[in-house]
């Protein structure tokens, strides 16, 4: 049985930060990073980092934030919020590019059809199915053109698969690979791998070092890490189901959103040494 008793907020966010700040160590002795620079040495401008995205993105932004700054090496910054579409972010993007000047942005999208820009302006309907992944394909090829204007570098991730089999997120996914293969400063990463198991949709997973590990996985009877939330989509275990793609805070401790976040970090943390 699945239990969360006796977990508070305040237990579980500074047992979160206290988490990331550890994990941040760890990925950058795996990555071959280092925490700091050596003594004497001059201080290095941080990396700045672009996080940009939907719900998925806006629940893992804290992890990916606390992981990216953990060792000093690097500043985020994000345009992500439940709902949107990349569309939703394009008119803002040249200005938040020319203030913040990342050097590299990590862009999520899982598919939501729910804002105007994503309504198809003849039927007024949403867009769906090969109509829905053109848009995204049409908006990504914009969004590369600003982005290589100011010389950023992309890393289109994927988002992991949905309990009730929905192709978009599979769909979506062959049209970053698509980008990644035809601009030289984009990269495709498939962070959504981080809460599946062997590429299919689960609930559960074993746990990691340094979590909580408080469920059990039924279908095993062994103790696991909830990854996934009751409406198949998001991460937090405990969520309510979203509203038109936005969900709530998260409360509890969320083993899919903090796997996700340095998933979606891992590939920059790689190539930038943070």
């Amino acid at each position: 049985m699945d239990t969360t008793a006796g977990r508070g907020q305040t237990l579980f966010t500074g047992f979160r930060i206290a988490v990331v700040l550890v994990l941040a160590a760890s990925f950058s002795v795996i990555l071959g990073g280092r925490l700091g620079p050596a003594a004497g040495a001059p201080a290095e401008r941080p990396v700045h980092i672009l996080l940009m995205g939907d719900s998925l993105a806006w629940e893992a932004e804290q992890d990916f934030s606390l992981d990216a700054t953990g060792s000093g090496r690097a500043a985020v910054d994000t345009m992500a919020f439940g709902g949107t579409a990349l569309c939703d972010w394009l008119p803002r993007l040249d200005a938040e590019l020319s203030s913040f000047h990342p050097q590299a942005a990590v862009v999520e999208f899982a598919g939501n059809a729910f804002t105007r820009c994503m309504h198809d302006p003849v039927t007024g309907q949403p867009y769906s199915g090969a109509a829905l992944v053109a848009k995204y394909t049409a908006d990504a090829e914009q969004a590369m053109r600003i982005f290589s204007a100011h010389g950023v570098t992309v890393y289109w991730s994927s988002a992991p698969a949905f309990r009730d089999g929905s192709p978009t997120p599979g769909e979506l996914s062959d049209v970053w690979r698509v980008i990644a293969g035809t601009w030289t400063d984009a990269r495709f990463e498939d962070a959504g791998q981080a809460v599946l198991d062997h590429g299919r949709y689960t609930d559960y997973l074993p746990c990691l070092p340094h979590e909580p590990c408080t469920y059990t996985n039924p279908a095993t009877g062994q103790p696991a890490a909830r990854v996934r939330a009751p409406d198949g989509i998001h991460f937090c275990p405990t969520g309510a189901g979203a509203v038109r793609g936005l969900t709530a805070y998260c409360r509890v401790w969320s083993s899919g959103a903090w796997r996700y976040g340095a998933a979606l970090l891992a590939p920059v943390a790689r190539d930038y040494h943070v």
